[in-house]
């Protein structure tokens, strides 16, 4: 009985569980996220913002003591309901729109819209990188919509990547943002998206903040 060819393997063999290998890892390396397009959103909304006790000469936002100050003053103030005032953003939210791969006629004018959390920008949503993500596109939440045949919508929040960065305490702030997520979707079910176009049914917002 010959036993070469367990002691001096083919490289067919090697090649064949290799591949079995990497198929039960489920690794990745060649698959990547969808094809989407970057767009460049004008918008203006107002909305009321909170009045914080910012210095009078204004505040000096490289400066980690004044920041510090502030902070302090509020807290000493035991968090007191300052004045509001109409505030408005006029600027740009950056985007990207990703048709889906697979064609599913009752999802096609559903758009997803995801907007970057609080610690980071819409990479997030591909896996953490575009076009490929992590390991591929295991973690990207936009590859998986696009295979159900969602398209949709990823954006960076004000403040953000590539969308205009207002004044952080004066502008910046819940209700700004809750009228920017408004108005975005009331644009995408008018189909009014620059870039986008067709008229989408439904359109439905997750917005992470870990």
């Amino acid at each position: 009985m010959s036993i070469s060819s367990c002691s001096n393997p083919s490289w067919g063999s090697l090649s064949f569980i290799a591949g079995l290998l990497l198929s039960s890892l489920n690794v990745h390396f060649g698959a990547a996220n969808p094809n989407c397009t970057s767009l460049r959103i004008p918008l203006t909304v107002t909305a009321n913002s909170e009045v914080f006790p910012i210095p009078g000469a204004g505040l000096n936002y490289n400066d980690p003591g004044a920041i510090n100050a502030l902070v302090q003053t509020v807290i000493g103030d035991g968090f007191a309901a300052y004045p509001f005032i109409p505030t408005t953003f006029n600027g740009i939210i950056a985007a990207r729109y990703c048709p889906p791969e697979v064609n599913v006629a009752n999802r096609t004018n559903v758009i997803q819209m995801f907007m970057s959390g609080v610690t980071e920008n819409n990479l997030y949503w591909f896996g953490l990188g575009y076009p490929t993500g992590f390991n591929g596109d295991m973690y990207s939440t936009v590859d998986y919509a696009s295979k159900q045949g969602y398209p949709t919508l990823v954006i960076d929040r004000i403040g953000v990547g590539n969308s205009t960065h207002p004044d952080p305490i004066t502008v910046q702030q819940v209700n700004i943002e809750t009228a920017i997520s408004h108005s975005l979707v009331t644009m995408l079910k008018a189909g009014t998206v620059p870039g986008i176009g067709n008229r989408l049914s439904n359109a439905h917002q997750d917005f992470n903040i870990v």
